[in-house]
């Protein structure tokens, strides 16, 4: 199987409560995830034991060496 689409990087910000309306949150916690809908794909079929590759575009910054 071969997946064709994106990837992405979730960046999840954590705080002790969800805001209210015009209110200010500090953030506590910073967490990246990988992502996107193609490679949440193939890592689900991968984890199936599905033979699988990824075919996609990625950068060269930081965020690009993370995933």
């Amino acid at each position: 199987m071969v997946v064709y689409g994106s990837t992405a990087l979730d960046t999840i910000a954590v705080t002790e409560k969800l805001p209210q309306k015009d209110e200010t949150l500090y953030i506590s916690d910073v967490q990246d995830y990988p992502g996107g809908s193609a490679a949440n794909v193939a890592v689900a079929l991968k984890r199936l034991r599905v033979p699988v590759s990824f075919v996609g575009k990625v950068g060269g910054d930081a965020e690009g060496c993370f995933l």
